[in-house]
Protein backbone atom coordinates (compact mmCIF):
# COMPACT_ATOMS: atom_id res chain seq x y z
CA UNK A 1 0.00 0.00 0.00
CA UNK A 2 1.38 3.21 -1.02
CA UNK A 3 1.58 5.90 1.85
CA UNK A 4 -0.43 8.78 0.56
CA UNK A 5 0.95 12.28 1.53
CA UNK A 6 -1.38 15.13 2.72
CA UNK A 7 0.32 17.93 1.73
CA UNK A 8 3.57 18.46 -0.51
CA UNK A 9 4.35 21.56 -0.49
CA UNK A 10 6.84 21.32 -3.49
CA UNK A 11 3.91 20.19 -5.54
CA UNK A 12 1.71 23.32 -5.03
CA UNK A 13 2.12 26.45 -6.98
CA UNK A 14 3.74 29.67 -5.45
CA UNK A 15 0.02 31.67 -5.58
CA UNK A 16 -2.32 29.33 -4.43
CA UNK A 17 0.28 28.38 -1.70
CA UNK A 18 0.85 32.17 -1.00
CA UNK A 19 -2.98 32.96 -0.58
CA UNK A 20 -3.87 29.91 1.58
CA UNK A 21 -1.00 30.14 4.09
CA UNK A 22 -2.30 34.15 4.18
CA UNK A 23 -5.93 33.33 4.14
CA UNK A 24 -5.26 30.53 7.83
CA UNK A 25 -3.46 33.27 9.33
CA UNK A 26 -5.44 36.39 8.63
CA UNK A 27 -8.26 33.84 10.22
CA UNK A 28 -6.51 32.82 12.77
CA UNK A 29 -6.19 36.93 13.65
CA UNK A 30 -9.37 37.37 13.54
CA UNK A 31 -10.59 34.32 15.58
CA UNK A 32 -8.60 35.07 18.43
CA UNK A 33 -7.88 38.94 18.27
CA UNK A 34 -10.04 42.30 18.08
CA UNK A 35 -8.59 44.68 16.02
CA UNK A 36 -8.69 48.66 17.02
CA UNK A 37 -7.76 52.12 15.64
CA UNK A 38 -4.96 53.51 17.83
CA UNK A 39 -6.20 56.66 16.96
CA UNK A 40 -9.16 59.00 15.89
CA UNK A 41 -8.00 59.95 12.45
CA UNK A 42 -9.13 56.27 10.74
CA UNK A 43 -12.07 57.02 12.63
CA UNK A 44 -12.78 60.76 11.46
CA UNK A 45 -12.02 59.04 7.84
CA UNK A 46 -14.29 56.55 8.33
CA UNK A 47 -17.57 58.76 8.99
CA UNK A 48 -17.08 61.33 6.73
CA UNK A 49 -16.90 58.57 3.67
CA UNK A 50 -19.37 56.55 4.77
CA UNK A 51 -22.05 59.64 5.83
CA UNK A 52 -22.78 57.79 9.10
CA UNK A 53 -23.22 61.22 11.18
CA UNK A 54 -26.37 62.48 9.77
CA UNK A 55 -25.73 61.53 6.29
CA UNK A 56 -23.36 63.53 6.00
CA UNK A 57 -21.22 62.22 3.15
CA UNK A 58 -17.68 63.38 2.37
CA UNK A 59 -15.17 62.48 -0.01
CA UNK A 60 -12.17 64.73 0.82
CA UNK A 61 -10.52 62.51 3.41
CA UNK A 62 -8.04 63.97 5.94
CA UNK A 63 -4.28 62.08 5.56
CA UNK A 64 -5.63 59.55 2.51
CA UNK A 65 -6.43 60.78 -1.25
CA UNK A 66 -9.95 61.77 -2.20
CA UNK A 67 -9.07 58.98 -5.14
CA UNK A 68 -9.65 56.47 -2.36
CA UNK A 69 -12.15 58.48 -0.79
CA UNK A 70 -14.20 58.64 -4.11
CA UNK A 71 -13.91 54.83 -4.18
CA UNK A 72 -15.16 54.40 -0.39
CA UNK A 73 -18.33 56.64 -0.69
CA UNK A 74 -19.61 54.47 -3.89
CA UNK A 75 -19.13 51.55 -2.28
CA UNK A 76 -21.17 52.72 0.46
CA UNK A 77 -23.78 54.49 -1.96
CA UNK A 78 -23.97 51.06 -3.05
CA UNK A 79 -23.84 48.63 0.19
CA UNK A 80 -24.10 49.92 3.50
CA UNK A 81 -20.92 47.51 4.87
CA UNK A 82 -17.79 48.05 6.69
CA UNK A 83 -15.66 48.86 3.02
CA UNK A 84 -13.24 51.42 5.15
CA UNK A 85 -11.43 49.06 7.16
CA UNK A 86 -12.33 46.10 4.63
CA UNK A 87 -10.23 47.79 1.90
CA UNK A 88 -7.02 48.17 4.62
CA UNK A 89 -7.26 44.73 5.28
CA UNK A 90 -7.69 43.54 1.95
CA UNK A 91 -4.49 45.66 0.74
CA UNK A 92 -2.73 44.39 4.12
CA UNK A 93 -3.81 40.72 2.73
CA UNK A 94 -3.27 41.18 -0.97
CA UNK A 95 0.80 42.73 -0.03
CA UNK A 96 1.41 39.93 2.23
CA UNK A 97 0.63 37.38 -0.25
CA UNK A 98 3.04 38.88 -2.55
CA UNK A 99 5.61 39.06 -0.50
CA UNK A 100 5.30 35.26 0.68
CA UNK A 101 4.84 34.15 -3.23
CA UNK A 102 8.16 36.01 -3.63
CA UNK A 103 10.19 33.32 -0.78
CA UNK A 104 8.44 30.61 -2.43
CA UNK A 105 10.13 31.49 -5.36
CA UNK A 106 12.97 32.72 -4.56
CA UNK A 107 15.19 29.32 -4.59
CA UNK A 108 15.05 29.18 -1.11
CA UNK A 109 13.32 25.23 0.73
CA UNK A 110 9.80 26.51 0.69
CA UNK A 111 9.30 24.80 3.78
CA UNK A 112 12.06 27.15 5.17
CA UNK A 113 10.47 30.44 3.85
CA UNK A 114 6.99 29.64 4.82
CA UNK A 115 8.64 29.45 8.43
CA UNK A 116 10.34 32.59 7.99
CA UNK A 117 7.39 34.00 6.62
CA UNK A 118 5.08 32.85 9.39
CA UNK A 119 7.57 34.21 11.87
CA UNK A 120 7.74 37.59 9.78
CA UNK A 121 3.81 37.32 10.22
CA UNK A 122 3.60 36.90 14.02
CA UNK A 123 5.82 39.71 15.03
CA UNK A 124 4.69 42.07 12.17
CA UNK A 125 1.40 41.53 9.75
CA UNK A 126 -0.66 40.65 12.70
CA UNK A 127 0.53 43.32 14.56
CA UNK A 128 -0.70 45.54 11.37
CA UNK A 129 -3.54 43.59 11.57
CA UNK A 130 -4.56 44.31 15.13
CA UNK A 131 -3.70 48.07 15.11
CA UNK A 132 -5.60 48.84 11.98
CA UNK A 133 -3.74 52.09 10.94
CA UNK A 134 -3.52 54.21 7.95
CA UNK A 135 -0.31 55.17 7.86
CA UNK A 136 1.01 51.47 9.11
CA UNK A 137 -0.98 50.12 5.85
CA UNK A 138 0.54 53.11 3.94
CA UNK A 139 4.01 52.30 4.61
CA UNK A 140 4.05 48.16 4.44
CA UNK A 141 1.83 48.22 1.10
CA UNK A 142 4.46 50.54 -0.40
CA UNK A 143 7.60 48.96 0.43
CA UNK A 144 6.17 45.74 -0.76
CA UNK A 145 4.95 47.28 -3.84
CA UNK A 146 8.42 48.72 -4.82
CA UNK A 147 10.01 45.46 -3.64
CA UNK A 148 8.45 43.37 -6.18
CA UNK A 149 9.20 46.26 -8.81
CA UNK A 150 12.88 45.72 -7.49
CA UNK A 151 12.85 41.77 -8.11
CA UNK A 152 11.69 42.19 -12.00
CA UNK A 153 14.77 42.79 -12.65
CA UNK A 154 15.91 39.29 -11.66
CA UNK A 155 11.92 37.05 -12.53
CA UNK A 156 11.21 38.86 -15.18
CA UNK A 157 7.60 38.74 -14.04
CA UNK A 158 5.41 41.39 -15.86
CA UNK A 159 2.43 40.40 -13.67
CA UNK A 160 4.72 40.59 -10.55
CA UNK A 161 5.84 44.16 -12.09
CA UNK A 162 2.07 44.97 -12.99
CA UNK A 163 1.60 43.96 -9.09
CA UNK A 164 4.08 46.11 -7.94
CA UNK A 165 3.29 49.01 -9.47
CA UNK A 166 -0.52 49.12 -8.50
CA UNK A 167 0.71 48.34 -4.86
CA UNK A 168 3.62 51.42 -4.76
CA UNK A 169 0.70 53.55 -6.17
CA UNK A 170 -2.08 52.28 -3.52
CA UNK A 171 0.38 52.57 -0.83
CA UNK A 172 1.12 56.25 -1.58
CA UNK A 173 -3.08 57.23 -2.04
CA UNK A 174 -2.97 55.66 1.33
CA UNK A 175 -0.25 58.03 3.01
CA UNK A 176 2.06 59.75 0.41
CA UNK A 177 4.80 60.09 3.47
CA UNK A 178 4.59 56.81 4.58
CA UNK A 179 5.30 55.92 0.19
CA UNK A 180 8.06 58.30 0.72
CA UNK A 181 9.77 56.35 3.71
CA UNK A 182 8.95 53.20 2.57
CA UNK A 183 10.42 54.42 -0.81
CA UNK A 184 13.78 55.84 0.92
CA UNK A 185 14.21 52.78 2.88
CA UNK A 186 13.67 50.12 0.10
CA UNK A 187 16.51 52.17 -2.17
CA UNK A 188 18.82 51.02 0.65
CA UNK A 189 18.75 47.16 -1.58
CA UNK A 190 21.05 48.85 -4.22
CA UNK A 191 23.77 49.83 -1.47
CA UNK A 192 23.81 46.64 -0.23
CA UNK A 193 24.24 45.30 -3.96
CA UNK A 194 27.36 47.53 -5.12
CA UNK A 195 28.86 46.84 -1.59
CA UNK A 196 28.87 42.68 -1.43
CA UNK A 197 29.59 43.06 -5.06
CA UNK A 198 26.23 41.75 -5.90
CA UNK A 199 26.42 44.32 -8.99
CA UNK A 200 28.92 47.01 -9.95
CA UNK A 201 27.69 50.65 -9.82
CA UNK A 202 27.33 51.04 -13.47
CA UNK A 203 25.13 47.72 -13.51
CA UNK A 204 23.06 48.96 -10.78
CA UNK A 205 22.32 52.74 -12.49
CA UNK A 206 21.11 50.99 -15.94
CA UNK A 207 18.82 48.80 -13.46
CA UNK A 208 15.15 48.78 -15.32
CA UNK A 209 13.53 48.25 -11.91
CA UNK A 210 15.46 51.14 -9.94
CA UNK A 211 14.20 53.93 -12.88
CA UNK A 212 10.61 52.25 -12.92
CA UNK A 213 11.17 52.83 -9.03
CA UNK A 214 11.56 56.57 -9.62
CA UNK A 215 8.81 57.01 -12.08
CA UNK A 216 6.58 55.47 -9.33
CA UNK A 217 7.82 57.85 -6.89
CA UNK A 218 7.51 61.00 -9.41
CA UNK A 219 4.19 60.37 -10.54
CA UNK A 220 3.25 59.45 -6.87
CA UNK A 221 4.52 62.30 -5.61
CA UNK A 222 2.95 64.87 -8.78
CA UNK A 223 -0.52 63.07 -8.28
CA UNK A 224 -0.54 63.94 -3.94
CA UNK A 225 0.66 67.93 -5.00
CA UNK A 226 -1.83 68.57 -7.93
CA UNK A 227 -4.47 67.02 -4.99
CA UNK A 228 -2.80 69.19 -2.48
CA UNK A 229 -2.83 72.86 -4.23
CA UNK A 230 -6.75 71.60 -5.42
CA UNK A 231 -7.70 70.89 -1.75
CA UNK A 232 -8.24 74.12 0.53
CA UNK A 233 -8.60 71.52 3.99
CA UNK A 234 -5.16 70.09 2.95
CA UNK A 235 -3.63 73.59 3.27
CA UNK A 236 -5.42 74.49 6.19
CA UNK A 237 -4.90 71.49 8.25
CA UNK A 238 -1.01 71.62 6.82
CA UNK A 239 -0.75 75.47 7.74
CA UNK A 240 -2.33 74.91 11.34
CA UNK A 241 -0.11 71.98 11.85
CA UNK A 242 2.99 74.11 11.38
CA UNK A 243 2.23 76.38 13.59
CA UNK A 244 0.91 74.01 16.63
CA UNK A 245 3.95 72.19 16.14
CA UNK A 246 6.04 75.39 17.41
CA UNK A 247 4.71 75.73 20.88
CA UNK A 248 5.70 79.28 20.43
CA UNK A 249 3.69 80.64 23.95
CA UNK A 250 6.15 78.42 25.91
CA UNK A 251 9.80 79.12 23.77
CA UNK A 252 9.79 82.68 23.17
CA UNK A 253 9.25 85.66 25.47
CA UNK A 254 5.80 87.45 25.76
CA UNK A 255 7.11 90.65 24.53
CA UNK A 256 7.88 88.16 20.96
CA UNK A 257 4.66 86.07 20.70
CA UNK A 258 2.47 89.04 21.45
CA UNK A 259 4.09 90.41 18.16
CA UNK A 260 3.86 87.47 16.32
CA UNK A 261 -0.04 86.92 17.64
CA UNK A 262 -0.83 90.41 16.60
CA UNK A 263 0.26 89.98 12.87
CA UNK A 264 -2.68 88.40 12.64
CA UNK A 265 -4.62 90.23 15.23
CA UNK A 266 -4.93 87.20 17.23
CA UNK A 267 -5.14 87.18 21.53
CA UNK A 268 -3.37 84.34 23.34
CA UNK A 269 -6.21 82.85 23.70
CA UNK A 270 -7.32 82.57 20.33
CA UNK A 271 -3.82 80.89 19.99
CA UNK A 272 -5.60 78.39 22.88
CA UNK A 273 -8.12 77.68 21.45
CA UNK A 274 -6.13 76.50 17.95
CA UNK A 275 -3.94 74.29 20.38
CA UNK A 276 -7.09 73.00 21.55
CA UNK A 277 -8.98 71.98 18.28
CA UNK A 278 -11.41 74.67 18.21
CA UNK A 279 -11.10 77.03 15.28
CA UNK A 280 -14.24 76.79 12.96
CA UNK A 281 -13.98 80.85 12.89
CA UNK A 282 -13.09 81.31 9.37
CA UNK A 283 -12.01 84.90 9.79
CA UNK A 284 -9.79 84.39 12.91
CA UNK A 285 -8.69 81.33 11.75
CA UNK A 286 -7.88 81.90 8.11
CA UNK A 287 -5.00 80.62 5.74
CA UNK A 288 -4.24 84.66 5.50
CA UNK A 289 -3.53 84.46 9.02
CA UNK A 290 -1.84 81.28 9.52
CA UNK A 291 0.53 82.29 6.84
CA UNK A 292 1.26 85.58 8.33
CA UNK A 293 2.46 84.08 11.57
CA UNK A 294 4.34 81.40 10.24
CA UNK A 295 6.36 84.41 8.41
CA UNK A 296 7.69 85.27 11.85
CA UNK A 297 8.49 82.17 12.78
CA UNK A 298 11.92 80.99 12.77
CA UNK A 299 12.93 78.06 10.55
CA UNK A 300 11.23 74.83 11.51
CA UNK A 301 14.94 72.94 10.89
CA UNK A 302 16.43 71.88 14.70
CA UNK A 303 13.13 72.87 15.89
CA UNK A 304 12.77 69.28 17.44
CA UNK A 305 16.00 68.19 17.85
CA UNK A 306 16.03 68.01 21.43
CA UNK A 307 12.57 65.70 21.34
CA UNK A 308 14.18 63.74 18.67
CA UNK A 309 16.74 62.77 21.27
CA UNK A 310 14.36 61.80 23.66
CA UNK A 311 12.59 59.42 21.79
CA UNK A 312 15.92 57.44 20.35
CA UNK A 313 16.46 57.11 24.26
CA UNK A 314 12.20 55.68 24.74
CA UNK A 315 12.75 53.61 21.46
CA UNK A 316 15.91 51.93 22.77
CA UNK A 317 14.88 51.61 26.70
CA UNK A 318 11.06 50.91 26.42
CA UNK A 319 9.71 49.76 22.89
CA UNK A 320 10.17 46.28 23.38
CA UNK A 321 8.57 45.30 20.61
CA UNK A 322 11.29 47.06 18.08
CA UNK A 323 13.33 44.83 19.75
CA UNK A 324 11.43 41.86 18.91
CA UNK A 325 11.43 42.60 15.29
CA UNK A 326 14.92 43.16 15.36
CA UNK A 327 15.33 39.92 16.60
CA UNK A 328 13.96 38.17 13.51
CA UNK A 329 16.72 40.39 11.64
CA UNK A 330 19.75 38.78 13.45
CA UNK A 331 17.55 35.16 13.08
CA UNK A 332 17.51 35.81 9.27
CA UNK A 333 21.11 36.91 9.50
CA UNK A 334 22.65 33.67 11.65
CA UNK A 335 20.04 31.10 9.42
CA UNK A 336 21.65 32.04 6.31
CA UNK A 337 25.20 30.66 4.70
CA UNK A 338 26.69 33.90 3.56
CA UNK A 339 27.21 35.85 6.87
CA UNK A 340 29.44 38.27 5.19
CA UNK A 341 26.49 39.50 3.00
CA UNK A 342 23.91 39.10 5.38
CA UNK A 343 25.88 41.03 8.02
CA UNK A 344 26.55 43.71 5.62
CA UNK A 345 23.04 44.07 3.82
CA UNK A 346 21.17 44.05 7.60
CA UNK A 347 23.34 46.67 8.71
CA UNK A 348 23.04 49.17 5.99
CA UNK A 349 19.71 48.65 5.77
CA UNK A 350 19.02 49.17 9.56
CA UNK A 351 21.88 52.56 9.40
CA UNK A 352 19.29 53.67 6.28
CA UNK A 353 16.23 53.25 8.57
CA UNK A 354 17.76 54.91 11.60
CA UNK A 355 19.65 57.77 9.45
CA UNK A 356 15.86 58.37 8.40
CA UNK A 357 14.87 58.52 11.41
CA UNK A 358 17.39 61.16 12.93
CA UNK A 359 16.16 63.22 9.68
CA UNK A 360 12.57 63.41 10.38
CA UNK A 361 13.39 64.50 14.13
CA UNK A 362 14.95 67.48 13.38
CA UNK A 363 13.48 68.57 9.86
CA UNK A 364 9.76 67.60 10.78
CA UNK A 365 9.22 65.99 14.25
CA UNK A 366 10.00 63.06 16.40
CA UNK A 367 7.15 60.57 15.09
CA UNK A 368 4.75 58.38 17.40
CA UNK A 369 5.78 54.52 17.60
CA UNK A 370 2.87 53.64 14.90
CA UNK A 371 6.09 55.22 12.33
CA UNK A 372 8.58 53.48 14.00
CA UNK A 373 7.29 50.19 14.14
CA UNK A 374 6.11 49.75 10.02
CA UNK A 375 9.74 51.53 9.50
CA UNK A 376 11.11 48.70 11.04
CA UNK A 377 9.04 46.27 9.73
CA UNK A 378 9.73 47.69 6.03
CA UNK A 379 13.52 47.11 6.81
CA UNK A 380 12.69 43.43 7.15
CA UNK A 381 10.87 43.03 4.06
CA UNK A 382 13.77 44.64 1.97
CA UNK A 383 16.15 42.54 4.55
CA UNK A 384 13.84 39.27 2.99
CA UNK A 385 13.93 40.35 -0.48
CA UNK A 386 17.57 41.14 -0.07
CA UNK A 387 18.12 37.13 0.51
CA UNK A 388 15.26 35.84 -1.81
CA UNK A 389 16.76 38.02 -4.38
CA UNK A 390 20.22 36.16 -4.21
CA UNK A 391 18.53 32.72 -3.40
CA UNK A 392 20.84 32.34 -0.64
CA UNK A 393 20.76 28.87 0.42
CA UNK A 394 20.68 27.74 4.30
CA UNK A 395 22.68 25.29 6.40
CA UNK A 396 20.49 22.53 7.37
CA UNK A 397 22.61 21.31 9.96
CA UNK A 398 22.84 24.17 11.88
CA UNK A 399 19.68 25.64 11.54
CA UNK A 400 17.87 22.76 13.36
CA UNK A 401 19.14 23.89 16.34
CA UNK A 402 18.85 27.60 15.76
CA UNK A 403 15.12 26.72 14.40
CA UNK A 404 14.50 25.01 17.55
CA UNK A 405 15.73 27.88 20.14
CA UNK A 406 14.09 30.72 17.92
CA UNK A 407 11.08 29.97 17.02
CA UNK A 408 9.11 29.21 20.09
CA UNK A 409 11.43 32.53 21.86
CA UNK A 410 10.12 34.38 18.72
CA UNK A 411 6.41 33.29 18.45
CA UNK A 412 6.25 33.59 22.56
CA UNK A 413 7.21 37.02 22.59
CA UNK A 414 5.25 38.27 19.37
CA UNK A 415 2.21 36.41 21.13
CA UNK A 416 2.81 38.58 23.89
CA UNK A 417 2.62 41.52 22.23
CA UNK A 418 -0.28 40.63 20.49
CA UNK A 419 -2.19 40.31 23.53
CA UNK A 420 -1.22 43.27 25.01
CA UNK A 421 -3.00 45.11 22.15
CA UNK A 422 -5.96 42.44 22.26
CA UNK A 423 -6.36 44.15 26.01
CA UNK A 424 -6.25 47.72 24.44
CA UNK A 425 -9.17 46.60 22.16
CA UNK A 426 -11.25 45.29 25.03
CA UNK A 427 -10.49 48.39 27.11
CA UNK A 428 -11.99 50.56 23.82
CA UNK A 429 -14.87 48.51 23.86
CA UNK A 430 -15.57 48.95 27.06
CA UNK A 431 -15.16 52.45 27.03
CA UNK A 432 -17.32 53.34 23.73
CA UNK A 433 -20.41 50.73 25.25
CA UNK A 434 -20.24 53.20 28.57
CA UNK A 435 -20.28 56.40 26.14
CA UNK A 436 -22.86 54.96 24.34
CA UNK A 437 -25.01 54.01 27.33
CA UNK A 438 -24.49 57.60 28.95
CA UNK A 439 -25.37 59.51 25.21
CA UNK A 440 -28.79 57.67 24.97
CA UNK A 441 -30.12 59.29 28.45
CA UNK A 442 -29.72 62.84 26.92
CA UNK A 443 -29.96 62.15 23.37
CA UNK A 444 -33.51 63.60 22.92
CA UNK A 445 -33.22 66.31 19.96
CA UNK A 446 -29.90 67.75 21.13
CA UNK A 447 -27.48 68.89 19.19
CA UNK A 448 -23.79 67.57 20.46
CA UNK A 449 -20.66 69.31 19.54
CA UNK A 450 -17.57 67.51 19.99
CA UNK A 451 -15.16 69.67 20.87
CA UNK A 452 -11.39 67.90 19.25
CA UNK A 453 -10.98 64.31 20.46
CA UNK A 454 -13.40 64.65 23.70
CA UNK A 455 -15.87 61.86 22.37
CA UNK A 456 -13.65 58.73 21.87
CA UNK A 457 -14.68 58.18 18.80
CA UNK A 458 -11.25 56.27 18.69
CA UNK A 459 -12.58 53.61 20.46
CA UNK A 460 -15.11 52.78 17.47
CA UNK A 461 -13.48 49.03 16.72
CA UNK A 462 -13.22 48.12 13.26
CA UNK A 463 -16.09 45.69 11.82
CA UNK A 464 -18.31 46.06 14.90
CA UNK A 465 -21.67 47.42 15.03
CA UNK A 466 -21.75 51.23 13.70
CA UNK A 467 -25.37 51.88 13.88
CA UNK A 468 -25.37 53.93 17.20
CA UNK A 469 -23.99 56.76 15.31
CA UNK A 470 -26.26 57.16 13.04
CA UNK A 471 -29.16 58.39 16.01
CA UNK A 472 -26.68 60.73 17.12
CA UNK A 473 -27.18 64.79 15.62
CA UNK A 474 -23.28 65.47 15.73
CA UNK A 475 -21.18 68.03 14.99
CA UNK A 476 -17.19 67.35 15.09
CA UNK A 477 -14.78 70.22 15.18
CA UNK A 478 -11.67 68.55 13.93
CA UNK A 479 -10.13 71.96 13.07
CA UNK A 480 -11.84 71.86 9.06
CA UNK A 481 -13.00 75.00 8.79
CA UNK A 482 -12.72 75.25 5.09
CA UNK A 483 -14.10 71.94 4.31
CA UNK A 484 -17.54 70.78 2.52
CA UNK A 485 -18.08 68.69 5.02
CA UNK A 486 -18.02 71.22 8.23
CA UNK A 487 -20.48 73.03 5.50
CA UNK A 488 -22.47 70.69 4.63
CA UNK A 489 -23.09 69.73 8.46
CA UNK A 490 -23.70 73.04 9.72
CA UNK A 491 -26.25 73.85 6.54
CA UNK A 492 -27.90 70.97 7.84
CA UNK A 493 -28.75 72.00 11.08
CA UNK A 494 -29.23 75.68 9.90
CA UNK A 495 -26.04 76.82 11.89
CA UNK A 496 -24.34 79.92 10.58
CA UNK A 497 -22.12 80.56 13.30
CA UNK A 498 -21.27 77.81 15.46
CA UNK A 499 -20.03 79.98 18.54
CA UNK A 500 -23.75 82.00 19.13
CA UNK A 501 -25.72 78.81 18.43
CA UNK A 502 -23.74 77.24 21.73
CA UNK A 503 -24.81 80.18 23.88
CA UNK A 504 -27.91 80.65 22.34
CA UNK A 505 -29.39 77.25 21.57
CA UNK A 506 -31.19 75.34 24.27
CA UNK A 507 -30.48 71.88 22.44
CA UNK A 508 -27.27 72.48 22.17
CA UNK A 509 -24.37 70.24 24.49
CA UNK A 510 -21.09 70.69 24.15
CA UNK A 511 -18.56 67.34 24.91
CA UNK A 512 -15.12 67.14 27.18
CA UNK A 513 -15.23 70.71 28.41
CA UNK A 514 -12.39 70.80 31.04
CA UNK A 515 -11.84 73.79 33.16
CA UNK A 516 -9.20 75.52 31.16
CA UNK A 517 -11.37 74.46 27.98
CA UNK A 518 -14.38 76.25 29.31
CA UNK A 519 -12.01 79.34 30.31
CA UNK A 520 -10.79 79.22 26.83
CA UNK A 521 -14.31 79.40 25.26
CA UNK A 522 -15.34 81.73 28.11
CA UNK A 523 -12.94 84.26 26.69
CA UNK A 524 -13.19 83.52 22.97
CA UNK A 525 -16.82 85.13 23.16
CA UNK A 526 -16.26 88.24 25.40
CA UNK A 527 -13.06 89.20 23.12
CA UNK A 528 -14.84 88.43 19.55
CA UNK A 529 -18.85 88.94 20.51
CA UNK A 530 -18.93 90.98 23.33
CA UNK A 531 -20.75 89.22 25.77
CA UNK A 532 -20.42 87.01 29.18
CA UNK A 533 -21.35 83.39 29.09
CA UNK A 534 -22.27 80.80 32.22
CA UNK A 535 -21.96 77.15 31.77
CA UNK A 536 -24.70 74.41 33.28
CA UNK A 537 -24.03 70.75 33.50
CA UNK A 538 -26.03 67.90 31.56
CA UNK A 539 -26.43 64.26 32.71
CA UNK A 540 -23.78 62.87 35.21
CA UNK A 541 -20.77 63.99 33.55
CA UNK A 542 -19.17 67.58 34.36
CA UNK A 543 -17.31 67.46 31.07
CA UNK A 544 -20.79 67.55 29.57
CA UNK A 545 -21.96 70.95 29.59
CA UNK A 546 -24.37 73.92 28.26
CA UNK A 547 -23.39 77.23 27.89
CA UNK A 548 -25.79 80.17 28.03
CA UNK A 549 -25.88 83.75 28.10
CA UNK A 550 -25.86 86.02 31.40
CA UNK A 551 -28.66 88.72 31.29
CA UNK A 552 -27.52 91.79 31.28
Amino acid sequence: MKQIKFLDLQKINSLPLAIGVNTLLFALIFTFFTPHFPTNDDVAMLLKVSGLLNGVVDSELIFSSSIIGKFLTLLYSSFNWYWYESYMVFALFVSYTALLELLINSGINRVFSIILFVIFFILVGAFTIIILQFTIVAMIVSVIGIVLIQQYEKTGKLTQLVSGIILAFLGSLIRIESFYFAFFISMSIYCVRIITKDATFVKTVKSKSLWISVFVFLTSSTISKIETNNSDIRELAGLGQNIMEYSILKNISEKEKTNILNTAGWSANDYNMMRNWFFVDTMVYSKDNYKKILSKLPPKAGENYRDGLKWIKNLILKDKLIWLVLGMGVFIIISFADKYKSLIACFVLTATALVLLVISFIWFKAPPFRVYFPAFASVLIVALSYLAYNKTSIRVAKDKLILAILIPALFYGGYKALKTQDRISEHKKQNYETFATQMKSINDGYIHINWGTSIPWESLLPFQNQEFVKNIRLINIWGDSLSEYMKKTLNKYDIHDIYMEIIQNKKVIVHGLSKEKINMFKIYISEHYGKEIMTSDVGKSPYILQFKEVKQ
